[in-house]
């Protein structure tokens, strides 16, 4: 469901029960944004570790050899990295542990069994995958979340900015309070009406992932090497056991 930044603002002005005096008041329109757009980034956190998720991603890569591969997306979570086997299926693979990965991914060629992912750094512009073995050919999929826009009322670069949120119907009860306690603590006051309601909105959100995982058989799960054999096919992403890390 689809919540304006407006509808929110508004409704967080209710909950702190702050009055609406724009930028000449205690918090400023802008804090207001800042801490949405963190608390949203948070509970995108929150809901990811229980293991459901809302919001994925797909990136796909055709491998040519290379030791690395640098991605054009930002990643927030990756929830799995594929093999599209020439029959149509999926083979999972495994995160490759440490720095393992980087003396032996030029030594061998072939369908890759392992990953190994790089966060940007002093000398890159981006993320980076390398997988072991090397190979030289087929299609990899990488399954994330991408990282949660920046919240503003009017959008001037739509790749990094939106006006809205979408998410389940009452998740956003637990934004709208957390910003507001935010609000009422730069007042030093935080009424006791307004904690209960916070932990009323955190225990919805939390029930409703169990319910998703229960049902919809969404599990999200890191099951590398469990079972003593750690060259076995990984079943699809899709299927309840699922492969998920914060890079």
């Amino acid at each position: 469901m689809r919540f304006t930044t407006q509808e929110l603002l508004d409704r967080i002005k209710a909950a702190a029960d702050m009055e609406d005096d724009g930028d000449d008041g205690l918090v400023t329109t802008q804090q207001y944004l800042d801490w949405l757009t963190y608390e949203h980034r948070a509970l995108v956190n929150l809901v990811n570790r229980r293991g459901a998720i809302v919001n994925e991603s797909r990136y796909d890569l055709t491998a040519t050899g290379a030791t690395e591969y640098q991605l054009d997306e930002e990643l927030f979570a990756v929830y799995g990295v594929y093999r599209l086997d020439s029959s149509g299926g999926y083979t999972r693979l495994i995160r490759a542990p440490g720095f393992d990965s980087v003396t032996r991914e030029t030594v061998r060629t072939g369908d890759a069994t392992d990953y190994r992912l790089l966060r940007p750094g002093v000398d890159s512009s981006g993320w980076t995958i390398s997988f072991y073995p090397r190979p030289t050919s087929g299609t990899y999929q990488i399954f994330y979340c991408p990282v949660p826009k920046r919240l503003v009322l009017d959008v001037d670069d739509v790749l990094e900015e939106d006006d809205g949120i979408d998410i389940p119907p009452g998740w956003e009860e637990l934004l709208v309070l957390r910003v507001a306690r935010r609000a009422a603590l730069k007042e030093e006051s935080l009424p006791t009406g307004l904690q209960i309601l916070l932990r009323e909105a955190e225990d919805t959100v939390l029930d409703q992932c169990a319910g998703m995982i229960a049902t919809d058989g969404i599990r999200v799960r890191n099951t590398d090497r469990a079972t003593g054999n750690d060259r076995l096919s990984r079943p699809d992403h899709r299927a309840r056991w699922r492969d998920w890390e914060y890079p």
